[in-house]
């Protein structure tokens, strides 16, 4: 499976260096078997990965399941109360009541972009005045059929909005997932570096893939951790 995408450029290169280094591990097994820290800091390092990368389909199913949420439903709704709330002021002018004339007049481009509850709050005030203004309403060919069926559809409306605030409540909490996950696999990477600067003069070759597969790519602004030892230049991008 390729790097999967819904994270910043950082952290798709952080990711293809965490892959490159399991794969540098996996090329010198023979080594890595004798080094057991080594074998165990990698194993938790794939682990890790792999839950990044089960997080970001978590994520991409969320944003799929909520970029679009019952897009129709919030139509219907801003299309309806737009349309008995211009039947109430109506209705207010005719009799010339004070209630009814001074309800904000809300334009149906303004209640169609509304954010869920805003626009669910707004319904529920109409549905109020047309039960307060039924008998009245019954001139207008508003019945209390229509009401009823208005009110169950603002019921079925909130009950969207129930979901799309719940989702967007888990999107909050995998995006904070994945970064924990990303900091449990970078202090992987850095105990690795540690391993690897010690056994570098009893494995010159493994050392120098690992230095080669441990270098993050594409990354902007790059911070480097020095090695400690005299008359060493190497250094590893995180």
């Amino acid at each position: 499976m390729g790097t999967v995408q819904l994270m910043s450029d950082r952290d798709v290169a952080r990711q293809d260096m965490f892959k490159r280094v399991i794969k540098c591990m996996e090329d010198n097994v023979a080594i890595v078997v004798l080094q057991i820290a080594l074998g165990e800091e990698t194993a938790l390092l794939s682990e890790k990965n792999g839950e990044i990368t089960a997080e970001c389909i978590r994520r991409n199913e969320l944003k799929t399941s909520t970029k679009d949420e019952k897009p129709d439903s919030r139509a219907a709704m801003a299309s309806l109360t737009y349309s008995y709330s211009r039947t109430l002021h109506a209705l207010g002018r005719k009799k010339n009541i004070f209630e009814l004339l001074n309800m904000s007049k809300d334009y149906y481009s303004s209640l169609v972009t509304m954010r869920y509850n805003p626009l669910g709050d707004k319904a529920t005030e109409i549905l109020g005045l047309l039960n307060k203004y039924k008998t009245d309403m019954i001139k207008y060919d508003i019945t209390q059929e229509i009401i009823d069926d208005y009110e169950s559809l603002i019921a079925e409306y909130k009950s969207t909005i129930t979901d799309v605030d719940a989702s967007h409540g888990d999107g909050v909490g995998a995006t904070k997932d994945l970064e924990a996950l990303f900091m449990h696999a970078l202090n992987s990477i850095y105990i690795i570096d540690d391993i690897m600067e010690g056994i570098e003069l009893k494995h010159p070759a493994f050392y120098n893939s690992y230095k080669a597969a441990r270098n993050v790519f594409h990354f902007g602004v790059r911070h480097k951790k020095k090695s400690q030892k005299k008359g060493n230049s190497a250094t590893f991008e995180i």
